[in-house]
């Protein structure tokens, strides 16, 4: 049995605070503590790396190369690592929320109802909250025929062109991509158990699925 590194470790668990996210997307306090967690986790692994440089040869050319100069310029990792300081540093990022509420009773959209939501709906209300909310405005006479369609996207600043839980699985995927790396330096394999980069499209997607 291969012995697992301290950062492939680390990594295991940013994996698990990554569908963490995932899982809280509709739950707008957890999935703030999560990626809070996960900031601060992504930065770790790094730390890590650098604390046991000695047991990896030619260290310096090797940093350097895979992760110093591959991340200089990527707008999304040093926005995870400004996020990470303020995270911190401050407390929490400013994210936002686009909401989207809607009932339908019939085949033709043009009969679906919309609903406005206000503030606490937007960075506050959990799916449960927000199916009472719906169901407030549901007619009487269609309410036991009717559904309820919630659509959620979480953005945050200096990087609000790309929704939240995008950027943390990218992020994610440049830190795996490092420790493969790391791994093939020194002649091993990473853990098959780790989530990998090519499953976390599908995680995203998943995660952001219509409750209904």
């Amino acid at each position: 049995m291969i012995h697992t590194l301290p950062w492939e470790r680390r990594l295991g668990d940013l994996a698990h605070i990554l569908e963490s996210c995932g899982s809280s997307y509709f739950d707008p306090d957890r999935f703030r503590r999560n990626t809070n967690q996960f900031l601060q986790t992504s930065r770790t692994i790094t730390f890590i790396i650098q604390k046991n440089k000695s047991e990896i040869p030619d260290f310096d050319n090797w940093y350097s190369g895979n992760v110093l100069e591959p991340w200089r310029d990527d707008e999304l990792m040093k926005w995870a690592k400004d996020a990470r300081n303020k995270v911190e540093k401050q407390g929490d990022l400013d994210i936002n929320s686009e909401l989207k509420v809607t009932l339908f009773f019939s085949y033709l959209s043009e009969e679906d109802i919309s609903l406005d939501c206000g503030i606490d709906e937007l960075l506050n209300a959990g799916v449960k909250k927000l199916v009472r909310f719906a169901q407030k405005n549901l007619p009487s006479a269609i309410s036991d025929a009717a559904a309820i369609k919630v659509e959620r996207k979480w953005v945050t600043e200096k990087i609000d062109n790309y929704e939240l839980l995008y950027a943390l699985g990218y992020v994610y995927s440049r830190v795996y991509d490092c420790c493969h790396k790391l791994a093939k330096h020194l002649g091993r394999s990473l853990p098959e158990e780790l989530l990998n980069p090519s499953d976390v499209s599908s995680l995203h997607q998943d995660s952001r699925k219509v409750k209904s």
